[in-house]
């Protein structure tokens, strides 16, 4: 038996391999700068996941990757993290403008709401 618990730890981590969540954890805390920049330049979170997966980069899944944002880059403070642009303004090309403002239009045409009916649009 080790002496002293530097020793006693080295053991006990050979005889207890690090799990899989571990591993993927670290590889997340590895590029979450990376990935916190590509966001705040308004890059789509599965783009980036896809991206950083074909550059083997990370190796899990997009549901584990969105939990590690979610637990690592959208919890922090306030200072450290700038506004997203709006998602409104999203290109197909999974890029964002930089000069959006962050808030939605108010002019948008779709639904609606009227509880009182015409006639002529009933059935």
């Amino acid at each position: 038996m080790a002496t002293n618990y530097p020793d006693q730890l080295g053991n006990w981590v050979q005889e207890h391999p690090e799990s899989q969540h571990e591993c993927n954890m670290a590889a997340f805390l590895v590029v979450r700068k990376d990935v916190r920049a590509a966001l705040n330049a308004g890059y789509r979170m599965k783009l980036i996941w896809k991206n950083l997966r074909a550059s083997k980069r990370i190796c899990f899944g997009y549901d584990a990757f969105r939990r590690y944002v979610h637990r690592f880059i959208e919890n922090t403070s306030p200072a450290d993290q700038q506004i997203a642009p709006d998602a409104t303004t999203a290109t197909q090309s999974g890029q964002r403008p930089s000069g959006s403002s962050g808030s939605l239009p108010t002019n948008l045409p779709g639904f609606v709401l009227n509880t009182n009916p015409k006639k002529e649009d009933l059935f």
